[in-house]
């Protein structure tokens, strides 16, 4: 790797790191709305009457009311995770580059 080489990466990566930043917040969003909604349906369907003699029966009875929603969360939370990890990534890309770059520096 060149110096020109990691300057242009040092110059580009913030621009990139802005990005996944985004979409991870975003992200971390969407979970919230959806997590909130999960708790609006379980709300909405205690008030209906779902009761059973013990939490295991409970949650059984609701299950298929909720199932849709529940694979929908668990789909956003991989995808927060995966964010994260691509945000992680050029975060320390860019320290990595920092550092090569203050190696050339130095020569």
């Amino acid at each position: 790797m060149d110096l020109e080489t990691v300057i242009e990466e040092l110059y580009n990566i913030p621009d990139l790191i802005l990005i996944e930043e985004e979409k991870y917040y975003n992200a971390k969003n969407y979970l919230d709305e959806l997590k909130l909604e999960l708790h609006f349906r379980k709300c909405d369907l205690y008030l209906q009457g779902f009761e059973g003699r013990n939490q295991e029966e409970r949650d059984a009875l609701k299950f298929p009311h909720l199932k849709e929603l529940l694979a929908e969360i668990t789909m956003a939370e991989c995808e927060l995770n995966s964010q994260s990890i691509r945000y992680n990534y050029l975060k320390r890309k860019m320290e990595s580059l920092s550092v090569i770059a203050e190696h050339f520096k130095d020569k």
